[in-house]
Formats: C-alpha cells, structure tokens, sequence
C-alpha cells in the first residue's frame, strides 16, 4: 500500500540533516524510539518510499502482556474559565465534567460500558464526575488506558479539590484515586497508551505525531484487521453496545483511503463559523489546543440559562458522541497492536 502524507519544507529539511548526521539503524534510547531514529524512518518514508510499520515489538509484547483484563480505556472533557463559574473555584482551576468509558475483555469482547456528562447547576460537576467514574472502574484491580497524561492530570487536581471540598464520600473517593496511581511512576491502574505509542511506534502519514487525529487513520491505513472488521456495521449492536451509535461503520473509503472516523461525525456546534474556526485552529496549533478550545466552548455555551432546550440537547448529544468516539479510537489502536504483534 502506499500514503502520500504532507509535510512541510522544514520537517523535511529536518530529517534530512538528522539523518545525514546519523545515518544508519534506527536506535532505541532508554528503551524507546530517539529523535534521531524518527527522523531515519520519517526520510525512509519520503525518500525511499518505505511505509511498513516500524514497531519495537520485545517491549511492547512486555508491556501489553502484563496489561491485566478487562481492560478499560477512558477519556475526559475538562474546562478551565478564566472566570469561575462556580462558587469556590479560581481562576483557570480544573473542572471534569465528562467522561466516557470503553471496556475489553480478554475474549476481544468490546462495550461500550459508561458514560456521564454533567453540565448544568450550581455546584462544581468534578466530584460528581470522578464519583460516577468510580462507580464504573470500582468492581475491579484491572489495568485503565488513556492517551496522554491529561486524564492523570486533571484527576490529580481533582485529588486536591476533593480534600478541600471534603464531600461525605472523600475518603472512599481519596482511595480510589490513590488506587489510580495518579503520580507518573506509581505503576497504578492508570497506564498511558499514547505515550506508549509515541515512544515504541511509527507509523507513516503522521509526519512523526502520535496525537490521536493523526494516528487512528494511519491505523486503519495500515490495519487490514481493523478495516474489515469496522467497515461492517458491528458497532452499536447487541455484540458490541454502544450509547450513542446504531449499526455503526466506522470505516468509509474515499479515494482508496479510508476517512478519518472524527469526519463521519456531525459538526459539535450549531455555528458553522465556530467549526471552521476549530478546524483552523486545529490546523496551526494542534489537537490538543484545539480540543481544548472546544471543550472550553462548549461547558461554557452549556452554562448559559438562556440556551435554547433544542440547542442545549443536540449540543449534549454531540459532545456524548465525540467522546464515546475518543475511547473507542484508544479501543481501536489497542486492537491494532495486539494484531500487529501476534
């Protein structure tokens, strides 16, 4: 198969020179990919055309076989207002108020198994979040996956607010997010499956990114697996639940490629100049700063008393749908590794 990625004068006179100082194997450093060999398989892939998968497959078999089931992937929507919208809050402080949960079994089993978004009243919604997601990883030790460190983050924050809130439940809710292991070598529940990917994976069309709007189509790029199972409406059965989708197909070719599963989703918001504006932004800045301002909009739009009921209902079914999809993307690249390394 072959990809025709874009790249821009600078990345790839960047890898031109890194690779002319240091041709040669592509070097492991710490046990992960070094810049410099990701510069040697970003110039493979322009020069010479090369798009096989680059996996370092020893530490990965170690990591993902020590990975306990079921296996739960979660994902949040945080805000943070320069001006509080509640009473307590500073400015900029965290506020958690959605999340979505997706769960493996070591059958292959997929589900789609809890969700919460609370968006509205007077009190902070982040107790309640984390209160909700205990509910849904409670019944087990297993392993939880996210994509990077933001969920971490937001709920070591979350730590704290719970210790100065100090709700009737804080010490049940304390444990639990101790449990977690929320300090980045805890070697808790909580694993970091983009940052995994970024240090053991490459994969050609992502310019050298592991941010999930670039990963997941190389994924379905370079997955045969994955595109057949999901070019079959499979998701939103009674074989794998879903919350928010029906007979879902995840995979739609177009021009022998397949599209980006975030393009088959409608617009977030009623204003086509707000989408375009993310986009735009997304474009320059990045995912990670885009999301943020759509996540930022949105519980922001959601505060606002005068919202049409209309409005604020198609608003909330979005914002479900979006992060049903970003748990079920992790879901996805899980079985994308798995497949790659048997």
């Amino acid at each position: 198969m072959s990809v025709r990625p874009i790249y821009s004068e600078e990345q790839v006179a960047t890898a031109v020179l890194a690779v002319k100082a240091n041709r040669g194997i592509v070097k492991p450093i710490a046990d992960k990919i070094s810049k410099t060999g990701r510069h040697e398989l970003q110039w493979r892939e322009i020069a010479e055309k090369d798009t096989e998968p680059f996996l370092q497959t020893e530490i990965l078999r170690k990591v993902v076989g020590a990975w306990k089931f079921p296996i739960h992937f979660i994902d949040f929507e945080t805000a943070r207002p320069a001006l509080p919208f509640h009473a307590g809050h500073r400015p900029y402080q965290q506020i958690l108020f959605q999340f979505s949960h997706h769960v493996v079994t070591s059958d292959g089993a997929v589900r789609h198994a809890t969700e919460f978004l609370k968006s509205d009243g007077a009190d902070s919604p982040s107790i309640e979040v984390v209160r909700r997601l205990r509910q849904s990883l409670e019944n087990d030790d297993s392993t939880v996956l996210h994509w990077y460190p933001h969920e971490r983050t937001a709920l070591a924050e979350i730590h704290e607010e719970i210790r100065a809130v100090n709700p009737p439940d804080a010490v049940e809710l304390v444990a639990f997010l101790d449990s977690l292991g929320l300090e980045k070598d805890s070697n808790g529940r909580l694993f970091d499956l983009g940052r995994l990917v970024a240090d053991q994976v490459f994969l050609a069309g992502t310019g050298g990114s592991s941010s999930m709007k670039k990963f997941l189509p190389a994924v379905l790029q370079y997955s045969e697996a994955i595109r057949d199972r999901y070019a079959k409406p499979v998701y939103g059965t009674l074989a794998m639940p879903s919350h928010n989708f029906c007979d879902q197909v995840w995979v739609v070719q177009r021009e022998g490629a397949p599209l980006d599963p975030y393009r088959l989703l409608s617009p977030l918001f009623a204003e086509h100049e707000l989408n375009e504006a993310l986009e735009r932004m997304e474009a320059g800045y990045g995912d990670v700063v885009a999301n943020g301002a759509k996540a930022m909009i949105a519980y922001s739009t959601l505060q606002d008393p005068r919202l049409p009921q209309d409005e604020r209902d198609n608003l909330r079914k979005q914002l479900l749908r979006y992060c049903e999809l970003d748990t079920f993307a992790m879901v996805m690249v899980y079985e994308a590794l798995r497949e790659w390394l048997s």
